[in-house]
């Protein structure tokens, strides 16, 4: 697995999730909240509650559409494992903060076509609380870079079964054709305490420099230095290392212009594509089997490891 430029990889079940949220505001109405909260499980030091158990339930049934009772059990065993995940990432340094559960959060909203205040709304208006969400996305965000960090010595997919994966595709299912882009990143900070008319303002201006951008040799030069624009140079990538909205981003924009402003944690995001070029090869085709081969291996990985975590750990259920 390869570590992308900010905001190019998508974040697996994060993205599932998004997906099905859509459902929220009528797949349950507003349900009672929990009368009294008990203790159900001790993982190590970290206490699961009846409640939390609860509301993680409800969150499931929307994904999973899975009767309530098991929905509950699913819960109970995922907080376990989170439990454990979190536990596990904070120990080895890969603690979250919470900008970046809260650009998760808002990613998710933009999926379903809803701003986190109103993503908000409908989870609570189907009993769910945004922390149920938000501590979900924080295991996941964790546990993944921590996965990711184990991947990177361990994970060693072999040229042989790359070939023998390519041989097994049809030769018209491999594509001939890839692409090369050289890119830049613009963002318009908004910090996290701003106001409404900052992130406008911000918002707005963003929008009116992607209208009058018309060359990275002339344009990204003004927008250095200026307050609040952060401007990064990403390099060159291989369409195959750039994933899912950021490619559809990326191939709507012309050699030259900025990508349509994308909300992220820290302001609003553009990617200057400053050069496009077309590669004849299967280099695009060979990246994609390799990264599906190394995806593979990570989720045994990442198996093994959670059951390695609650071998030895401490689980008093009540």
């Amino acid at each position: 697995m390869t570590t992308r430029f900010p905001g190019i990889r998508s974040l697996g079940t994060v993205t599932i999730a998004a997906m099905v949220l859509a459902s929220v505001a009528v797949f349950a109405g507003p349900i009672a909240a929990v009368a009294q909260s008990t203790i159900r499980v001790i993982v190590n030091d970290t206490v699961i509650t009846s409640h939390q158990i609860e509301q993680r339930a409800r969150l499931l049934r929307l994904i999973t559409r899975k009767s309530l009772g098991t929905a509950r059990a699913l819960a109970r065993e995922e907080l376990i494992d989170e439990a454990l995940q979190l536990q596990e990432a904070k120990r080895r340094g890969y603690d979250v903060d919470d900008e970046r559960v809260e650009a998760a959060y808002a990613s998710i909203g933009r999926g379903v076509k809803l701003s986190p205040k109103q993503l908000t709304a409908a989870l609570r208006r189907s009993g769910i609380t945004p922390k149920t969400l938000k501590t979900r996305l924080k295991a996941q965000i964790g546990w993944g870079q921590l996965v990711q960090g184990r991947a990177r010595s361990a994970v060693n997919i072999p040229e042989q079964e790359i070939i023998s994966a390519l041989k097994e595709k049809k030769p018209d299912e491999v594509r001939e054709i890839t692409y090369e882009y050289d890119l830049y990143q613009v963002i318009y900070v908004v910090p996290s305490n701003a106001s409404n008319g900052f992130k406008a303002q911000q918002q707005r201006a963003a929008n009116s420099t992607r209208a009058s951008f018309r060359s990275c040799s002339s344009d990204l030069a003004g927008l250095r230095g200026k307050k609040d624009i952060v401007v990064k140079r990403i390099g060159i990538r291989l369409e195959s290392d750039i994933r899912g909205e950021q490619r559809e981003r990326l191939n709507e924009t012309d050699v030259g212009r900025l990508s349509k402003p994308q909300e992220i944690g820290s302001g609003y995001e553009m990617i200057a594509v400053c050069d496009r070029k077309e590669l004849k090869s299967n280099a695009a085709e060979r990246s994609l089997i390799e990264d599906k081969l190394k995806d593979e291996e990570s989720d045994l990985l990442a198996r093994r490891y959670i059951r390695e975590l609650r071998n030895n750990a401490v689980i008093i259920e009540k």
